[in-house]
């Protein structure tokens, strides 16, 4: 049975109501590309030898 997106028992708080807002606005293929960014600068951050950062900023894309 399919979940109804009105349920009383989940409500979303006014924050994230506004965030989902202003990024709908947004084009989904941005979120694609700054992911596929962040990966590739933490490639480059570990052939460099930067490891912390190269681990800090390839976690970027999992959220």
């Amino acid at each position: 049975m399919m979940a109804d997106s009105t349920n009383s028992a989940h409500k979303e708080g006014p924050v994230t109501k506004a965030i989902e807002q202003q990024t709908a606005k947004l084009p989904s293929d941005i979120f694609l590309w700054a992911a596929l960014g962040s990966m590739g600068v933490s490639l480059y951050l570990q052939a460099t030898g930067d490891r912390k950062r190269s681990l800090f900023i390839g976690q970027w894309a999992a959220p």
